[in-house]
């Protein structure tokens, strides 16, 4: 008698659940605009790497010449893959060693190579 009143149960709610379902409006769905799903799927472009090292180029000189005590404003600036060469003279070691760590903390910059002669 149980097994019965369980099926007859489950009989109810399954109906119920049809007839819910039957009752249920489906509405249309537009498409996406194909420009929607371009600008979606498509990637950002890359950075122009020689506009990425021209700026970074003047970002390191804006840094020498506004800093005196570095001595590096009489230095070339040279960048190529965010690395940068220096060129030129300074008055001592203590200078040289500064201006490389003080370039090598800018942003972008992944290697300092010091083509610069010390004077004393």
């Amino acid at each position: 008698m149980k097994n019965c009143i369980a099926t007859l149960t489950l009989a109810i709610l399954v109906a119920g659940t049809f007839t819910a379902c039957a009752d249920m409006k489906m509405t249309p769905v537009s498409p996406v605009p194909a420009t929607v799903i371009a600008s979606v799927a498509a990637p950002a472009a890359a950075p122009n790497p020689a506009a990425v090292d021209a700026a970074l180029a003047e970002t390191v000189r804006a840094m020498l010449k506004s800093n005196a005590a570095l001595g590096g404003s009489n230095l070339t600036v040279a960048v190529a893959k965010n690395e940068v060469t220096l060129t030129g003279d300074v008055e001592t070691g203590q200078q040289l060693a500064a201006v490389a760590k003080a370039v090598q903390s800018v942003k972008g910059v992944t290697a300092v190579i010091p083509n610069i002669n010390v004077k004393r």
